[in-house]
């Protein structure tokens, strides 16, 4: 995206070097956006050839196996977490030694679907490497049962507050 054209701006400036002030921050505003909006649509273009990608491999699957497949491309709508519940949670991390970071993720969980019927928290654990929903996604046993003493602490919690 490219700005041919920059508008004339003269909003309160009264002097020369007011305007020149003014031009200066709009053109860097845009500059940011412009480099904003490329980077959105690097990330589209990529996005829309992996799509290319996954459906050259299931038709290539499809004529080996003579079956046929459908692809299709959706997200789902973001989950809230419950507010009171999330600090419960980050209470009980506490609790039993942790630093509650708060994360947006931006991964389906099956709490997509349980924030729906229910007040609904998540609880994360470190994988190595940051890595998640992929094949090379491990958590060591230790961080599994610090998430579980986490989680054991918040039920506690949970049940004093009924």
């Amino acid at each position: 995206m490219e700005v041919k054209h920059m508008p004339a701006l003269h909003w309160g400036a009264e002097t020369r070097a007011d305007r020149e002030a003014n031009v200066a921050e709009l053109r860097e505003v845009h500059r940011r956006l412009d480099a904003t909006m490329r980077r959105i649509l690097d990330e589209f273009m990529r996005a829309n050839e992996l799509q290319r990608q996954y459906a050259a491999e299931i038709e290539r699957i499809d004529r080996v196996h003579r079956t046929r497949s459908r692809l299709s491309w959706h997200t789902d709508a973001p989950a809230l977490m419950d507010e009171p519940l999330s600090e419960l949670v980050a209470q009980a991390a506490s609790v039993v030694g942790h630093d509650a970071l708060r994360l947006y993720s931006g991964a389906t969980h099956d709490s997509v679907e349980m924030s729906r019927l229910c007040p609904t928290a998540m609880i994360f654990v470190p994988s190595a490497d940051g890595r998640s929903h992929c094949p090379e996604e491990w958590t060591d046993l230790a961080d599994i049962e610090q998430g579980i003493r986490v989680l054991a602490q918040a039920v506690i919690e949970a049940d004093r507050s009924v």
